[in-house]
């Protein structure tokens, strides 16, 4: 008798088809994720974030995969983006599964990926100082591309 063991009726729930990697979305050799909070980002918020990243040589809409402070799982996310920098603008690295902590404006590598943690962007938008102390720190982050 050749009955198959995985019929319909032999799993309770429903399966699904897992793509393989999607496309990356990079600019050179550079996949980029921006962390926001999701309270507080509006239109103002996104102007400023499309300056930020076109300082850079980065384009929003095309360069960069926005993500609203969700828990989404990074690990997940890189390998679906390959990502090879990180920037965060009042999301806890921690909520997206990454368990170490940096300081803010202070880039650093780790495991050959960037990571920029910056404060929410209506609290850059207001201040001059934090708009120049966050350029200063993705010049440093970025350098290569600046």
């Amino acid at each position: 008798m050749n009955t198959p063991i995985l019929t319909q009726q032999f799993l309770d729930f429903k399966l699904f088809h897992l793509p393989e990697r999607a496309t990356e979305k990079s600019l050179g050799h550079y996949s980029l994720l921006i962390l926001v909070k999701e309270e507080g980002y509006g239109e103002s918020e996104v102007s400023l974030l499309q300056k930020i990243l076109s300082a850079v040589e980065f384009d929003l809409n095309k360069d960069a995969l926005l993500l609203k402070s969700k828990s989404e799982s990074f690990h997940h996310l890189k390998s679906a983006y390959d990502i090879k920098a990180v920037v965060s603008f009042g999301v806890p690295l921690r909520s997206v599964g990454l368990n170490f902590e940096t300081k803010p404006y202070q880039p650093i590598e780790y495991q050959e990926m960037k990571f920029l943690l910056a404060e929410s962007l209506p609290t850059i938008a207001v201040d001059k100082s934090r708009k120049a102390t966050l350029w200063k720190a993705l010049k440093a982050m970025f350098q290569n591309r600046v």
